[in-house]
């Protein structure tokens, strides 16, 4: 599933041959996977997935490098062993929280309309925005 959704947006940004090849992905595989795809409905579940760090953080340096405004927005991180990463079925949007601050970050979409699905899903299970912790406690 992982290795799909890396070739998800592989394909969906145009990457060049030389960078995906240099994170270890095979050209042969995308383009089985394009086939794949082609033959196969596009999968009609909304909800979110948690994938590995690691394959999140080749997300994100695929993206820093096609676009210059993910190059500006995103923050690479060296290490997600200390993240919680999610991203649509497709792989075209996620973000990623930090599980000791719950801070929400590496907010990412590559489809059009399916950033706010994937921002209203991070908004309703986690308090990405500090919420929580912004409100004092009142005793009464």
């Amino acid at each position: 599933m992982e290795n799909d959704v890396l070739y998800n947006v592989v394909d969906a940004i145009n990457l060049s041959p030389e960078y995906f090849q240099a994170l270890g992905l095979s050209s042969v595989l995308l383009k089985s996977h394009q086939l794949k795809k082609c033959n196969k409905a596009e999968e009609a579940s909304s909800e979110t997935r948690e994938i590995s760090g690691e394959t999140f953080g080749k997300i994100i340096e695929m993206l820093k490098k096609h676009d210059k405004k993910f190059d500006d927005n995103l923050d690479a991180k060296d290490d997600y062993s200390h993240y919680s990463c999610y991203v649509a079925p497709n792989g075209l949007s996620g973000f990623c929280i930090n599980q000791d601050t719950k801070e929400f970050c590496n907010f990412y979409s590559v489809q059009k309309g399916l950033g706010g699905k994937i921002f209203s899903y991070a908004l309703e299970n986690y308090d990405c925005l500090g919420i929580s912790n912004a409100l004092p406690n009142i005793k009464r």
